[in-house]
This record gives C-alpha cells, structure tokens and sequence, in this order.
C-alpha cells in the first residue's frame, strides 16, 4: 500500500471533489457520500474492518450497491481512487468492481474489471460505436489477498497517454494509454453500480475500503514548499479573484475585445460583459455538438485565467483557451451541470499557460431544445502576492503551501501580508527538506520551484 494521507485527501476533495464514500457506516444498509452529492441503494454487502475504519466486503454472487438515476462519475476529466482488495481464487468471468454503462456498444461510460484468464484490473470507456475509448490493464495479477491503492486518471483529451492507471506507486503510472475520442456525453439512466456490471451479472467478490471520485486529473502526492527564515515559517501566496474584463459598453476596450458565435440583434456578445444583469447575449438557433454557442474574450496581451463564471442555463459546456483562435485547449469540461439564471455560477481551473483567447462554449442547455441566453460572464486572474506567515504543521503545509511550479519574481510588491493562525499540529506524513541559502553571497532575483 501507498503513504495514504486523509488529510491530504480531504484537500483534494475540497477543490476538485465529486464523490468520497469511505464505507465507514456501521450499518450495511446505508452508504453516505462524504460530499452529500448522491444517495445509493445497498443490496447485501457485509461491514468488515479497513485499512482505517470500515470496509464493505462484497460476495461475489449478489452483493452490489446502485446508485440510481445519477451518473456520479463525471464525463471529461476525472481521477477515480480506490483501495480494493482481491481474494487469490481468480473469478469464473469477468467481475466488474464497477460500472456506468449497461453496453459498452452503444454507451458512453466507465467501467473497472477483473480479466478472467490473467487476474489483471482494467479500467475502459465506451464510446457508443460498438468500440471501447479506451482500456488499461495493470502489468500483473491483483488477485492475492493484499490491500492495494488504485489511482485512476484521464484529462478528458485525446492526447498521447493521457490515461494513466497507477497502483500503491502514486509517482509511476503501471500502464498508460491514448484515447481515440473525447467523452462529452454522461450515461444517465444506468447511473453507477459497485460490485457488478450494471445489469445483474458480472458480480465481483473483493473488499473495498474507499471510493474517491474527482472532476479533474489530481496529483495524489503532495508536492507543497514552504520558507523558513530563522524560526517563521512562509508561504508566498497568490489569490484567484482578479476580474480580467472591464466592464463593457461596446465589443472592444483598452486590452481587448469580445467574441461569439453569432447572435440575433438584441444579443450582442459584449453584453454578457457589462455587469448588468438583464441585458445578455444570446443567440438564434439551438446548439448542439455540430453546432454549439460559444461566448469569450480576445486579450491584446496573454493572460492566465485560473478561473471563470457565468450567469446562464447551461448544462454541457467547455472552457477553452488559444494564443491563435484556431487551435484551441481545453481547461475545463461539464455535462451534467444544472445552473440557472439567478444564481452565477463559479469554476477553477488548472491552467499555468498564458493564451490570448478564452472561451466558453455550449452544446446544451438545462431546459433541453432551447436558445442559450447568457447574461454574465468573467474570467479571473492572481491577485497580488501576499506574503503568509504559518505555523509548521501539516494542514497549513497541505492548505497554504507553494504548490510545485511555483513562480514569483522576487522584485514584484508583496503588498498584503497576513498571519494564519492555526492550532499547532505535528506533521503525520511526508518529509521536511531545509535548505539554507546565503543572499549576501547569492542574490535571489526569482523564485521557481519545480
């Protein structure tokens, strides 16, 4: 088993959390999300002791727990992480530890297995054209009464190996893999099932300590730095929450321009930037994948936006980002959202680029077969540095530490400064690395940390 570190965990789940259910109930009957995002119906199962706290265990005939009419599991990016443990009596088909799909021919959805003839797990996608996204299998058998963390990840593209399958070694994936298409639509109806393939065969026996499911691509290990200087300890911190875009009253302004996909005549695209609220930007026709709504900014100069909201009834979208208006990356994916127009919306995303363009844009909105209307958008940036003081303990390393890749220019005004105070706590895990520097005989001018 890897160094498996709660706290560390619960971080993760507040920025990029879906789902976190840690089977610790003392009744079979029940399973709670952590997250309070879905409710599931428990069919047989038996508590056991965990790694820490509880476990569900699983027979292998008739045991499963269905989560009906919600897909949990996100489309797009995501990281699914599991603690399981196999018996070494290899199964007499197929078991399926968990699935979304009811047919990989005609669905799109995710599934996790164990192959019969090698013992190995595998996690595929469908992509409903009777052909699998993609499938990969861990290296060896897993099938040997031992505890083992899983740690499934895929960024949503169709980039080289960008689904990777680690076990117990969070730093090397054990098998990685490219997938042929990109996931944009969830499979609804069959929802997510645990311990068997969706329709009633298939079942796995295993024990399962904890099922963690994220909205992004994570980095289970914890990459966070800090500075001490005699005894106080520091982190140099960078706040998302600068607004980008001045409010406007035309298409373009002193550092850029809007852009959009055409709109009808009360719709300009500059009016989903004027901070009005009534006013909006909409379009003419109904999006759909051949066809979708797009909404977005045209900086003069690159920008890195780490975050974006807006006020509309969307439920798939992308956020995108360019430096040529052709060639496009995407920051972000959402198929199952539920907003409105009343209340704005807000995402973060893991962006450390600079681009010229950003946009969002729309293939469906929540009411169905409608027109988009779109009454605000903003993108954000780093505010200015503040200068943290933090006791040395391990939440404040995990929540207020630099992050790897961290950049600052040291010449840069650091014109907030704050003191967060936080009970003294020991650190549980992971290591403390000091390394003194002399600035009398080496001037520091920057900052990188990689």
């Amino acid at each position: 088993m890897s160094n498996y570190n709660p706290t560390y965990t619960t971080y993760l789940m507040n920025r990029y959390g879906v789902a976190w259910y840690k089977f610790d109930e003392t009744v079979a009957t029940s399973v709670v999300d952590s997250k309070g995002t879905s409710v599931a119906t428990v069919n047989g199962t038996t508590v056991i002791p965990g790694i820490t706290g509880k476990a569900r265990s699983f027979n292998g005939t008739s045991d499963f727990i269905k989560f009906n009419g919600n897909p949990v599991i996100p489309a797009g990016a995501k990281s699914i992480r599991l603690r399981m443990r196999f018996p070494t009596t290899l199964p007499s088909s197929n078991a399926y530890p968990f699935m979304t799909v009811e047919s990989y021919a005609s669905q799109h959805g995710l599934g996790c297995g164990v192959e019969l003839s090698t013992g190995r797990l595998f996690f595929n996608a469908g992509q409903a054209q009777n052909a699998l996204r993609f499938q990969v299998f861990t290296p060896n058998n897993i099938c040997d009464g031992q505890w083992h963390d899983y740690l499934f990840t895929w960024d949503g593209t169709k980039n080289t190996n960008a689904v990777k399958l680690y076990v117990d070694d969070m730093k090397t994936p054990v098998a990685q893999a490219t997938s042929l298409s990109e996931e944009t639509t969830p499979y609804f109806t069959g929802g997510l099932t645990i311990g068997r393939a969706v329709s009633a065969s298939f079942y796995a026996k295993f024990d399962l300590d904890s099922f963690e499911i994220y909205n992004s691509v994570i980095d289970p290990i914890t990459n966070k730095f800090v500075v001490s200087s005699e005894d106080t300890t520091y982190s140099f911190y960078k706040k998302v929450g600068m607004p980008l875009i001045p409010v406007m009253d035309r298409f373009d302004n002193e550092i850029g321009s809007a852009i959009g996909s055409a709109s009808y005549s009360t719709g300009y695209t500059w009016k989903a930037f004027d901070n009005d609220g009534t006013t909006y930007y909409g379009t003419n026709f109904i999006p759909d994948s051949s066809k979708p709504v797009y909404i977005g900014y045209k900086f003069n100069e690159p920008v890195c936006v780490k975050r974006y909201s807006f006020l509309a009834g969307l439920r798939t979208f992308k956020f995108m980002a360019s430096n040529n208006g052709t060639s496009w990356d995407i920051l972000d994916t959402k198929t199952s959202l539920i907003s409105n127009t009343s209340t704005i919306q807000t995402f973060d995303v893991q962006n450390e680029k600079k681009y010229s363009y950003y946009k969002l844009e729309a293939t469906l909105v929540t009411s169905g077969n409608a027109w988009i209307t779109i009454y605000f958008v903003q993108f954000y940036g780093l505010m200015p540095p503040i200068l943290l003081e933090i006791p040395s303990n391990e939440i404040n390393y995990i929540q207020k530490g630099m992050d790897k890749g961290f950049q600052m220019d040291i010449n840069e005004e650091l014109n907030i400064r704050e003191y967060n105070k936080h009970d003294s706590i020991q650190f549980e895990s992971g290591k403390l690395f000091k390394q003194k520097i002399d600035t009398s005989q080496l001037p520091i001018k920057s900052v990188s940390i990689t």
